[in-house]
């Protein structure tokens, strides 16, 4: 058991920066937690933080134990990663760094991430942007089944009912359209 890297507490927080049902109390374990636990013996950074319970309530309300993901943008040295947290009885449970390529010791910079939190169904309902924008599918109640960089710093998400939505780096709609 070690401390938090700051590198760590800026993953965490990038994975809270979204509103989910039980973020709020998953942000107070954030800044409960006592140490880290490196987990995995592939080589990547993954890490199970132990909280400081009598501090921290568990989080409730959840749909999910895997409610937000870091999807990063770009990866100069490789094909880019993905961080997933998980929660466990409403606490956090453990922090994945996934590799597509070969394992490193390394996590993906918080601010070159796409920020997406997840229904109880697995599907995108909202994302925030690198730039700090949140979005989420036009129409309430729809939700996003991909997402892909666009040009020019733009975002493509294809909805469940079959539409693909192209929003700015600002969050702004571009185009909205039926595909299926």
């Amino acid at each position: 058991m070690r401390m938090i890297s700051p590198t760590e507490t800026a993953v965490l927080t990038r994975l809270l920066c979204i509103d989910f049902a039980g973020v709020d109390e998953l942000r107070v374990q954030a800044r409960h937690i006592t140490g880290v636990e490196p987990t995995c013996r592939c080589g990547c950074p993954s890490i199970t933080p132990a909280v400081d319970r009598e501090q921290a309530p568990p989080a409730t309300g959840m749909e999910t134990t895997q409610p937000v993901e870091l999807a990063e943008v770009e990866r100069a040295d490789g094909v880019p990663r993905t961080v997933l947290l998980f929660v466990r009885d409403g606490y956090l449970a453990y922090i994945e760094c996934v590799y597509y390529d070969q394992s490193r010791n390394e996590w993906p910079e918080p601010s070159n991430c796409l920020t997406m939190s997840r229904d109880g169904m697995g599907n995108v309902v909202a994302a925030r942007l690198p730039a700090g924008a949140v979005v989420r599918p036009h129409t309430t109640g729809d939700a996003w089944v991909k997402i892909d960089a666009a040009p020019d710093g733009a975002w493509g998400l294809t909805t469940f009912s079959g539409y693909r939505e192209t929003y700015d780096h600002d969050g702004n709609l571009l185009d909205r359209h039926f595909t299926k």
